[in-house]
């Protein structure tokens, strides 16, 4: 299990939180149910509770992790705002009210499953440092854009698209 006290995990992930819900913030439906400042604390709080489940004999990094919860996260709070502009309500229900008696939105099992990440189809990359891991699971399993992915490594989108086709290729002579 990780071994951080949540202030070091707080000053190491707050950034890429502030991240994050500022470009989901800027998603009018977004936008119209909760400003960043909150998003960032929820963002937050999920962090905290879910890094107990931390195992870094499964392969995956600290930093990794985090970073996937976080995401994940956001996509949730996406997804429920955008329910609730689409259904015409003037506010987004609490996160916790989402769920149904099963403990899933809308029948949907919406849990966070690090497991996947250790499953037979992301074996091809285990051979690619964090960064080209990062890019490749954002990118192309996920869809964000090489820009935004950019902003984040402080790097232009174009520099991005130059590593995601290195380690494209990487992967290609690794199968």
């Amino acid at each position: 299990m990780h071994t951080m006290n949540n202030n070091d995990l707080y000053t190491q992930f707050l950034p890429f939180a502030k991240s994050t819900a500022a470009k989901f913030c800027a998603m009018p439906s977004v936008a119209s149910q909760m400003d960043a400042d909150d998003m960032v604390q929820e963002l937050m709080i999920r962090l905290l509770d879910k890094i107990s489940e931390f195992d870094p004999d499964k392969g995956m990094k600290l930093s990794t992790y985090g970073c996937q919860i976080i995401r994940w996260r956001a996509g949730e709070i996406h997804k429920a705002c955008k329910a609730a502009v689409e259904q015409g309500k003037g506010y987004m229900p609490s996160l916790d009210q989402m769920h149904d008696d099963n403990g899933s939105a809308g029948g949907r099992d919406d849990t966070w499953h690090p497991e996947v990440y250790d499953d037979a189809s992301f074996e091809f990359l285990e051979g690619l440092c964090d960064r080209d891991r990062d890019i490749i699971l954002r990118h192309t399993v996920y869809g964000e854009s090489l820009r935004s992915i950019g902003e984040d490594y402080g790097v232009s989108g174009e520099a991005v698209r130059l590593w995601h086709n290195a380690a494209l290729a990487k992967v290609a002579e690794s199968l």
